[in-house]
């Protein structure tokens, strides 16, 4: 269905509501409601989510920056490998102020 109309949609669906949207994969259509019906037959003849989702793809904005992914603050408390030795330091730090 290549034609001066036609985009490529990428199609996302929820098997319940307790469940994020998945991504399911994509279709050509010429316009969204096009595109829902195209979805439909093709990734869902068997299944029946409770929501489909269709979004051009020119409209998604992948993250380019991938440096704002790390962390940016130093979280190492949170790993149980900072408290090795808490025991001696906590006996340590009583003893001075004793």
């Amino acid at each position: 269905m290549s034609g001066a109309g036609s985009g490529q949609y990428e199609v996302f669906h929820r098997k319940n509501m307790t469940e994020p949207m998945v991504h399911a994969g994509s279709v050509e259509a010429a316009d969204p409601r096009m595109a829902l019906l195209l979805a439909k037959e093709t990734f869902f003849r068997r299944e029946h989510p409770i929501g489909i989702w269709v979004t051009r793809r020119d409209d998604l904005h992948p993250l380019a920056e991938t440096d704002v992914l790390e962390p940016g603050t130093d979280k190492s408390y949170r790993a149980i490998e900072a408290y090795t030795g808490i025991a001696k330091k906590r006996e340590a730090v009583e003893e001075g102020l004793a």
